[in-house]
C-alpha cells in the first residue's frame, strides 16, 4: 500500500504544480537526459503478486524500449519506439514514434505519439542506422491529441491540457483520452486511458495506479 500511495503522491503532485515551473528548454534537456532507455514492469508485477492484488487490476509484464533516432524529416527529436508483451525475450508486439517539439504557447514540450507505416520492415529500427532516412508515420492516426511535457523538480511531467482530449475519430466517432506520464532517472510511469463517447472505458486500468516502467540501463 505504502508503495502505491508514494506513486500516487508523484503523479498527483507533478501534475498539479507542472505549470509553474515549466522551461521548454530545460524541459527538453531533461527529456534527452532520461528518456532513451530500456525500461520493464517487472518489479511492479512481482510485487502486485506479492501483495495479491486482483487480477483485473494487475499490470502485464512488459518491456520497452525508448531510442533517439535521427530523422530530420520527420524533426529534431524523434525517438523510437519497441514494446514486448511479456517480457524483455517475447516477441515484439508493438512499435511507434515519440515526437518532441517545442509550444511556446504552452510553453512547454508538445509530445506526439504516431504510428510506423509498414511497422514490420522497422522492427529493431534503433540497430539498423540505414532504416531511419525513410521511416514515415501514418498522418490519419494520432494526429489530434498531443500531450506536454514539462520540467517539475527533478522529473518531467506529461499530461494532456485540461486533462483530457476529446475528438472524434475518422470514423465519425466520439473518443476521449488521458495520457499521465512521469519520467525520472529511475524510470517512468505511466497511465494512459481512452473512453468511448458514452464514458465506458475502452483501455487502460480502471483505478487510478500508474504503470511502473524500472529503467533497466
Amino acid at each position: 500500500m505504502l508503495r502505491i500511495l508514494t506513486i500516487l503522491a508523484v503523479l498527483l503532485s507533478g501534475t498539479a504544480s507542472v505549470a509553474d515551473e515549466s522551461s521548454i528548454a530545460h524541459t527538453q534537456e531533461m527529456i534527452d537526459r532520461m528518456f532513451a532507455g530500456s525500461y520493464s514492469t517487472a518489479v511492479q508485477v512481482a510485487a502486485e503478486q506479492v501483495e495479491n492484488v486482483e487480477e483485473v487490476d494487475r499490470y502485464p509484464l512488459r518491456h520497452i524500449v525508448y531510442a533517439r533516432i535521427v530523422a530530420p524529416h520527420l524533426g529534431e527529436n524523434v525517438y523510437f519506439r519497441q514494446t514486448r508483451e511479456g517480457g524483455i525475450e517475447a516477441p515484439i508486439s508493438s512499435i511507434g514514434l515519440v515526437m518532441f517539439e517545442p509550444d511556446v504557447e504552452a510553453n512547454a514540450v508538445r509530445v506526439w505519439l504516431r504510428q510506423i507505416i509498414n511497422p514490420e520492415k522497422y522492427y529493431d529500427m534503433h540497430k539498423s542506422f540505414h532504416l531511419w532516412d525513410d521511416v514515415v508515420y501514418d498522418p490519419e492516426l494520432g494526429a489530434k491529441c498531443p500531450f506536454y511535457f514539462r520540467a517539475d523538480g527533478d522529473t518531467v511531467v506529461g499530461t494532456m491540457d485540461g486533462g483530457r482530449c476529446e475528438i472524434f475519430t475518422n470514423g465519425g466517432e466520439r473518443m476521449a483520452f488521458e495520457r499521465h506520464w512521469v519520467l525520472s532517472e529511475d524510470g517512468l510511469l505511466i497511465m494512459d486511458k481512452a473512453f468511448a463517447g458514452d464514458g465506458t472505458l475502452l483501455e487502460g486500468p480502471l483505478h487510478i495506479v500508474p504503470a511502473e516502467y524500472k529503467r533497466l540501463d
